[in-house]
């Protein structure tokens, strides 16, 4: 007889907990492969789907392949199948870890998993999460091997709004790659560099993700953002697109290198230009300015090199509520500045503008420029406004017969002053008197000629010049007479008035004056 009463109970394990314990670990390793910043880039009503949707594809191969090690290379490349476009579905883009490292079994599981569930069907899965193709256009156009796109989901992740528009970030992409291209052809590297072995690893497809390296991190690191500089210093200024500093990047680049790969890489860079177009550019101003970002800057930035026909055409094209953008072009020169007033004072007339449009144009358009705010934007309204810059000149119209009784009177005119003209018989005289009329401004009448350059400066009050005309021993009107026949030549016109109380140069013709009295 075998007594029991000592006996304790065998501890039986739970198969249960053991499995839910397994099953736990292995969904934090599958959620932990994944970066933090793809997660991060899932829009809220999408998350939970892509989340549900990657383990249990995930618990699907780990039970149809239990072998099976789910590295991160491998996780990453399942993550992607899942969430992104049907496109990812073509040969091109046969994602080599998951053939090498799990096998062709493993993909055609995935391929039969997602086309049972229709997963694919569901537009709430096609974007892309990867932080150097977010809208996955890059892709799509084909232009990157698969070793280049293994190269880049390698490369640390760059938080730079500039990949968010696929015509600059594939600009900066294909900089960055080139540039690893080129270290590698000249040999730039130390015969034993690890930086060297794995990227030579990862274009042969023998690289899985298994042991980090801080160094050569940094080095692509480094590398991309150079690359990204290269780019934005062929952009137009802005907050957003402003050179960033990078003489600590280049030299931890080149110490990385041999001295010889050090001066290549200087050589490689000053030969590196991005080959951006205007029709790159345009295209991101346009999706900046869809998204509500400020494109000001890039707009300055086109008017300053346009010439007038194309600012034109820039304004015309303009949005509404461009407000700082006109601000901004008051502190430019006047071609720009007339263009701000113009638009302003459409919308408001204030009088701090009314007295910067006094200061920038001739006082002699301001009927003009009343006129043409009621007129819409055009190339003819910009040409009117640069012209405002100089004097209005004055329009005289005459029909034929005016034309021909004036012509008539000077001849009358000429006749009548030679009949009381003495008859002049020494031929020096005769001399004198023809390069008197030759000459564009007098230079014998010294009297005269200061005078007119005190004029210049200033008008003189009416008794003041009736001392002067004194002094000469003649009238006010008689002196007047003289100035305006000596210079009759220069202006074909009177460029000596009398205005009320003051006696001055027609302003029309002061820029005339003053340049024949420089020339002479």
């Amino acid at each position: 007889m075998i007594d029991i009463t000592n006996l304790e109970p065998e501890k039986i394990q739970n198969k249960k907990e053991n499995n839910t314990k397994n099953k736990i670990d292995f969904f934090n390793r599958v959620i932990q492969n994944i970066d933090e910043y793809v997660w991060k880039s899932i829009s809220p009503d999408k998350y939970d789907k892509v989340r549900i949707l990657y383990i249990n594809l995930c618990n699907y191969i780990h039970d149809k392949f239990p072998a099976l090690q789910f590295t991160r290379n491998i996780c990453i490349d399942i993550f992607v199948y899942c969430v992104d476009e049907i496109s990812y579905h073509d040969p091109y883009y046969e994602y080599a870890p998951l053939v090498a490292e799990a096998g062709k079994e493993v993909m055609e599981a995935i391929r039969a998993y997602i086309m049972q569930n229709n997963v694919l069907q569901d537009t709430h899965y096609r974007f892309t999460p990867l932080w150097w193709d977010p809208t996955g256009m890059l892709r799509k156009e084909h232009f990157l091997s698969p070793a280049q796109v293994r190269l880049l989901n390698i490369t640390p992740a760059r938080n730079s709004r500039l990949f968010q528009h696929p015509a600059i970030a594939r600009h900066i992409i294909e900089i960055y790659l080139h540039l690893i291209d080129r270290l590698l052809e000249v040999q730039a590297f130390p015969k034993r560099s690890v930086i060297k072995k794995r990227i030579k690893a990862i274009l042969d497809n023998q690289y899985y993700f298994r042991k980090r390296n801080s160094s050569f991190n940094n080095f692509l690191r480094y590398l991309l953002k150079v690359s990204e500089n290269i780019v934005r210093n062929d952009l137009p200024s802005s907050r957003l697109t402003k050179v960033l500093s990078e003489e600590k990047e280049i030299e931890a680049i080149k110490n990385r290198l041999l001295k010889k790969g050090a001066m290549y890489f200087d050589q490689i860079l000053s030969e590196q230009k991005s080959s951006l177009s205007e029709e790159d550019v345009n295209t991101f101003v346009s999706e900046l300015e869809k998204r509500g970002e400020p494109v000001w800057p890039f707009v300055l930035d086109q008017l300053r090199k346009a010439d007038p026909a194309q600012r034109a055409e820039i304004i015309g094209n303009l949005r509404q509520n461009q407000d700082r953008l006109y601000k901004e072009l008051l502190k430019e020169r006047y071609d720009l500045r007339v263009i701000a007033l113009y638009k302003l004072l459409q919308q408001k007339k204030s009088p701090a503008l009314r007295k910067l449009l006094t200061h920038t144009i001739h006082s002699s358009w301001y009927d003009s420029f009343e006129d043409l705010l009621n007129k819409t934007w055009d190339q003819k309204v910009y040409e009117t406004l640069l012209q405002m810059k100089e004097p209005k000149r004055r329009h005289i119209i005459l029909s034929k017969d005016e034309l021909g009784q004036a012509r008539k009177q000077f001849l009358d005119t000429v006749d009548t002053v030679n009949a009381f003209l003495p008859a002049e018989s020494d031929n020096t005289i005769a001399e004198e008197k023809t390069k008197d009329e030759q000459a564009t401004v007098p230079q014998e009448k010294w009297s005269l000629k200061n005078l007119v350059l005190r004029l210049l400066d200033h008008p003189m009050p009416i008794e003041q010049f009736d001392d002067e005309a004194a002094a000469q021993h003649t009238f006010s009107q008689s002196l007047i007479d003289q100035i305006n026949e000596q210079y009759y030549d220069l202006v074909n016109d009177a460029i000596l008035i009398a205005d009320g109380d003051l006696v001055q140069i027609d302003p029309y013709y002061i820029d005339y004056v003053k340049e024949a009295l420089h020339e002479n």
